[in-house]
């Protein structure tokens, strides 16, 4: 099945700041929040766990004083939870919503980058456990052998312990570097301003002037600059800049560039404005931040919904256990064994800066969750809020269909109808459409797509699944529907169905196939009429029928696409370019010889009038109904009707004649 599932973006104009810094570092405060209503909760949730979230969220942003939380969460690559609560800026009384982006903190480290890190080295065949970090088999060479020896002189370090540092010693936090690096202390070194302060410079200025806490592996300790010098190793492998690298290898193919930002990039109407307290009162500010290339430890900004979208990403990339060595390990304990063996491991990292307060968590089972506060509070219970919706969504019985990602939020389908019917989805929501029938037992059995002023829409009937094996799509241009026809083919599949239309004045293709044994078949797709009439009446005089033949009009013609099969009894008659009127006048003297159509297809002609392409055929015979040139409304009380009168929706296509219509069959089972 062709899914095309763009996640829809918010479009981020930048805004000129709430709040300006003030001179020397200080921090300008905002006048204390007027009293606001508190605003709804913002986003979606599967409606079968969102009371109890709200619940969750709520009671904690009341007894911690939070301005804003913000909730997100995947399960099996599916987002099923995205939420926003409270004030993304209390002064202002600005909701808080669920893709606004917070500091997330620390939550750098496993999510940017140590899984930037992590894709180099794994693409330069390096094991991290293995691969030095200095000398002359090291990532970062001898660079830094002068620091390395003016700082062992200095504080007593053993020379040979910095021999002994790999590059997993910065993940797991092991490497004996403590504490974080000194911006100003580097910018003095160096004799540069300390917002032009090179990371490298800082790392010289670090190995000068601190000493190793402990010999490298021995002793776990959290350490900023530790991790942060993954940058180091991230621009070593990969010739660019760490920030370079970040957005266009690591954010950017994942749709992710422009929506997760560095902190100190200018802020705009999707930032969630950086709260402090003051007398115990949330109250928004915006803090002076790291300058100079520290952000690999824990300089960026995301939105909830962003964090579960990376870490799901990286879930698909990345084993368990690849992933436990990017930097998720526990104060104190290796990711491996926070990780577990069971199916009750999880992974979690928390991630705290001025002005925000991240926590992310990764089960083994699927389930990720990313819940934030655009304020500074270590005893906001972030996690144990997490924890309780894991076991919500694991206990919660939510559709296969049901993915916020996709736009694909609307209630399961029942299951257990003979066929189900739609008609008129916009295409946006067609293949949420498709998903909600596949997750209820169902499969495409008709599928018509036609555009009215421009804008696609689709009409499908869906039937019981069944053992048959089956293949949909949508969306395919000309030379993927080839090769999707192809592969089709060659796997046994034959089509029942193929659908051209336009979009955007492009050329589409929507079909369906199946395998099951039946006789011989030819199809085409893009032919001109002549072309299609040569083909048609070759394949005529030797006993093949049509059983679709859609029609596109584009650049001043017709272009046909058609599945004829072989050896189908009794007459048919194929017209494809009927107007409405006309084929009232044909289906009249049609039935007068024994025929009634078992096919239409509406297009817009060339000259822009409303056009039908109709088979009639002898075979099947039995009770039918048709009808043309209904409107949406008109259409829903014709199928009412034919329903409750025991027949079953054969065809139905949709054209435009003012507005979008529609031609329908119904016949008996």
């Amino acid at each position: 099945m062709t899914t095309t599932r763009p996640r829809p973006r918010r479009r981020r104009p930048v805004v000129p700041a709430v709040l300006t810094l003030a001179a020397c570092g200080l921090l300008t405060t905002a006048p204390a929040a007027p009293a606001h209503a508190v605003p709804a909760p913002q986003g979606t949730a599967w409606p079968g766990i969102s009371d109890e979230i709200d619940d969750l969220v709520e009671d904690m942003i009341s007894d911690e004083s939070l301005p804003g939380v913000s909730v997100a969460a995947a399960a099996d690559g599916r987002l099923v939870v995205s939420r926003g609560y409270g004030y993304a800026d209390t002064a202002a009384g600005t909701p808080l919503d669920d893709d606004d982006q917070i500091f997330i903190g620390s939550n750098t480290k496993p999510l940017i980058t140590g899984a930037s890190a992590w894709r180099l080295l794994d693409e330069a065949g390096l094991d991290p456990a293995t691969t030095p970090l200095y000398g002359p088999d090291g990532v970062l060479g001898t660079d830094f052998d002068g620091d390395i020896a003016v700082g062992a002189a200095a504080t007593g370090t053993p020379a040979e312990w910095y021999d002994d540092i790999t590059v997993q010693h910065l993940f797991d936090h092991r490497s004996g570097f403590r504490g974080g690096g000194d911006a100003e202390g580097a910018a003095e070194m160096f004799g540069v301003d300390v917002e032009d302060v090179t990371y490298a410079q800082i790392h010289s200025h670090f190995l000068r002037t601190r000493a190793l806490g402990s010999e490298p592996g021995a002793v776990y300790d959290y350490s900023n600059h530790g991790f942060g010098s993954l940058s180091l190793v991230v621009e070593e492998l990969s010739g660019l800049t760490y920030n370079e690298y970040v957005v266009a290898h690591h954010l950017a193919p994942r749709g992710l560039d422009g929506e997760v930002e560095r902190i100190n990039d200018p802020f705009h109407a999707a930032t969630a404005i950086p709260h402090r307290y003051v007398d115990g009162e949330p109250v928004p500010y915006e803090p002076e931040v790291g300058t100079g290339g520290q952000g690999a430890a824990g300089g960026w900004r995301s939105s909830s919904r962003d964090l579960v979208e990376l870490m799901t990403s990286l879930a698909g990339e990345y084993s368990p256990r690849e992933m436990d060595r990017m930097g998720w390990g526990a104060t104190g304990v290796s990711a491996a064994d926070a990780w577990g063996d069971d199916d009750t491991g999880v992974l979690s990292h928390n991630g705290r800066l001025s002005g925000g307060t991240s926590h992310v968590r990764m089960t083994v089972d699927g389930v990720f969750v990313a819940v934030q506060t655009n304020i500074s509070n270590p005893d906001a219970p972030l996690s144990e809020v997490a924890a309780a919706i894991v076991e919500l969504i694991r206990d919660a019985d939510i559709p296969e269909h049901y993915d916020i990602w996709a736009g694909c939020t609307l209630p399961a389908v029942p299951s257990g109808h003979a066929q189900v019917a739609r008609h008129g989805v916009p295409a946006a929501r067609y293949q949420c459409e498709v998903d909600r029938m596949v997750a209820a037992g169902y499969r495409p059995d008709w599928v018509d797509a036609f555009d009215v002023a421009g804008t696609v829409r689709f009409n499908a009937l869906f039937v019981p699944a069944g053992s048959t094996a089956w293949s949909a799509f949508h969306g395919l241009s000309g030379a993927g529907y080839q090769d999707r026809f192809d592969a089709l083919t060659d796997a046994g599949y034959r089509p029942e169905q193929v659908d051209s239309y336009l979009d955007g004045g492009r050329v589409r293709y929507a079909g369906l196939f199946v395998r099951e044994p039946g006789s011989g078949f030819v199809a085409y797709h893009g032919l001109t009429a002549a072309a299609h009439q040569d083909r048609f009446e070759d394949l005529r005089d030797r006993g093949y029928r049509p059983t679709s033949v859609s029609v596109v009009a584009t650049g001043g013609e017709r272009r046909y696409t058609a599945v004829y099969d072989h050896g189908v009894e009794g007459s048919f008659w194929l017209k494809s370019r009927l107007s409405p009127e006309q084929y009232r006048q044909v289906f009249d003297r049609q039935l007068e010889r024994g025929r009634r159509p078992v096919y239409l297809n509406g297009y817009t002609d060339t000259d822009g009038s409303p056009r039908l392409a109709v088979v009639f055929a002898s075979e099947p015979d039995g009770p039918f109904r048709a009808r043309h040139g209904l409107t949406s409304a008109q259409y829903q009380a014709a199928w009412n009707e034919a329903v409750a009168d025991g027949l079953r929706t054969e065809v139905v296509t949709g054209y435009d004649d003012g507005g979008a219509r529609y031609a329908a069959v119904w016949g008996r089972p």
